[in-house]
């Protein structure tokens, strides 16, 4: 399964919504799938408020950086594709990187941020310690990438992942 959006938030103008060990079907396969459990606010628009939730899991990073792996081997030069290509399999993080970016950065800019985020979800998932299911919180997503836009602001490269033996 990739990341899809749940059709659990079609309802609008709902404060304290809860979900626990809620499934539903995949719209592409069909198998049932789990919904983040947590609390959240729908507003009247449909935009979702994670009010509480778990943390995001190395293996949800290892996803996400396979995902920008893949979108960049298939498009190298277009870093545009990529992005349409992380919306379609993680609307939360797309939403989180198009927040940080501006329409007015440039091709190599774009280019730049994949690669950086690539790096940094990579040390990321490295570091995280195995035992901890919930590694990284939604906070720490929003730093990485946070991290990876000053890195292409100022023309710098992220540190090369090390290996901790995890």
């Amino acid at each position: 399964h990739d990341a899809f959006q749940s059709r659990a938030f079609s309802a609008m103008n709902i404060q304290g919504l809860s979900l626990s060990g809620n499934t539903e079907p995949c719209p592409r396969c069909g198998r049932q799938s789990r919904i983040m459990d947590g609390k959240f606010n729908v507003d009247d628009s449909g935009n979702v408020e994670v009010i509480s939730a778990p943390a995001w899991t190395r293996a949800a990073l290892r996803e996400m950086r396979d995902t920008l792996v893949s979108a960049r081997e298939a498009t190298p030069e277009d870093p545009d594709a990529m992005f349409r290509t992380l919306e379609e399999t993680n609307p939360a993080a797309a939403k989180l990187v198009d927040a940080r970016t501006s329409p007015a950065w440039t091709r190599e800019q774009k280019l730049a941020l994949f690669t950086a985020l690539i790096a940094l979800l990579t040390l990321w998932a490295t570091i995280a310690p195995k035992e901890d299911a919930n590694a990284v919180t939604p906070e720490e997503l929003k730093s990485i990438i946070d991290t990876a836009v000053k890195h292409v602001n100022e023309g710098t490269e992220p540190p090369p992942p090390t290996s901790t033996g995890n």
